[in-house]
C-alpha cells in the first residue's frame, strides 16, 4: 500500500523487529526503508525485482530523492535501463569504486557504515588508484604476510577484519561486472584469497577492532 511520504512521516517512522518499506504514492518507484536499527534509506524500483539503493536520509532530502527517483523510471521508460543500473566499466580502480559505488550504498543499507569505506582507505591506501581487476589474489597474499609478520604487525583477527571490509567492496564490483561478457576478469577479486590461502577466518566481518 502506498501513501504519500511527508517530511514527518520520514522523521517519525519507528525502526521495527524487521526491516520494512513505505512506498510514495506521489512519485512512482520511490520507497523509504527503514532498518531495525533505525536506519532509514531512500531506494529506487524501476521493474520487478529491480531496484537500487538512491541513499541515507540523512544525505538526501525527501525532494531530492523524489527527483532522482523519477529521473530513473524515466530513464528506465526511455532506454529500458536507468543509468544507475549500469555496470561500472572495467577500468574502475578501487578509490572509484569506494567513492561513487560502495560508500553511498555502505552508509544507506549498513549500521555505522561510512567506518568501511574509511577503514579500506586507511589500511590499503596503495591500493587506492590501483585497477580493481588487478587486485588479485597473490597481491592479497602478499599484503597478508606483511600485516601479520611486518614490523608494524597487526593480530590476525585484526587483518582479517582489513580484509572482510575490502572483501566487502570488491564483492559489489564482482556482482556488477559479472554481467560483462570476460568474467575472467572478476574470479579472483575477493573469494581466491579467503578460500585458497587458509589464512583469513571465514567468520570474520567488517568492524572496528
Amino acid at each position: 500500500m502506498s501513501s504519500a511520504l511527508t517530511k514527518r512521516v520520514v522523521l517519525t517512522s519507528e525502526p521495527r523487529d524487521r526491516p520494512y518499506e513505505l512506498r510514495d504514492a506521489q512519485v512512482r518507484g520511490l520507497i523509504l526503508r527503514v532498518q531495525p536499527s533505525g536506519h532509514k534509506a531512500w531506494i529506487v524500483t524501476w521493474a520487478h525485482g529491480k531496484r537500487r539503493t538512491l541513499g541515507s536520509v540523512e544525505h538526501l532530502t525527501l525532494d531530492q530523492a523524489r527527483d532522482q527517483a523519477r529521473q530513473a523510471v524515466a530513464e528506465y521508460v526511455q532506454s529500458g535501463l536507468p543509468t544507475l543500473a549500469k555496470s561500472m566499466p572495467t577500468s574502475c580502480t578501487l578509490e572509484t569504486l569506494l567513492n561513487e559505488h560502495f560508500e553511498p550504498w555502505a552508509i544507506a543499507e549498513l549500521k555505522g557504515g561510512r567506518q568501511y569505506p574509511d577503514r579500506i582507505r586507511s589500511v590499503f591506501p596503495w591500493l587506492l588508484r590501483r585497477q580493481i581487476i588487478e587486485i588479485d589474489a597473490p597481491t592479497m597474499e602478499r599484503w597478508w604476510r606483511g600485516r601479520v609478520t611486518g614490523p608494524d604487525a597487526v593480530t590476525k583477527a585484526n587483518a582479517a577484519r582489513d580484509f572482510a571490509c575490502l572483501r566487502s567492496a570488491l564483492s559489489r564490483a564482482v556482482r556488477k561486472l559479472s554481467r560483462q561478457a570476460d568474467i575472467s576478469k572478476v574470479e579472483l577479486l575477493t573469494w581466491a584469497v579467503r578460500y585458497s590461502t587458509g589464512l583469513m577466518p571465514r567468520s570474520e566481518s567488517c568492524g572496528r577492532s
